[in-house]
């Protein structure tokens, strides 16, 4: 059963990231450098 089940939820999970963001609308900008959140 334990198997099963994790075979079951790496079935559910995407192949791959989706960084195509010519389908999203993206507007606004973000006024900070990644060096003020930590990244």
């Amino acid at each position: 059963p334990l198997r099963e089940a994790i075979r079951a939820a790496i079935a559910l999970k995407p192949r791959g990231h989706d960084f195509d963001y010519s389908r999203q609308k993206i507007s606004g900008q973000t006024k900070r450098h990644m060096s003020h959140t930590g990244g």
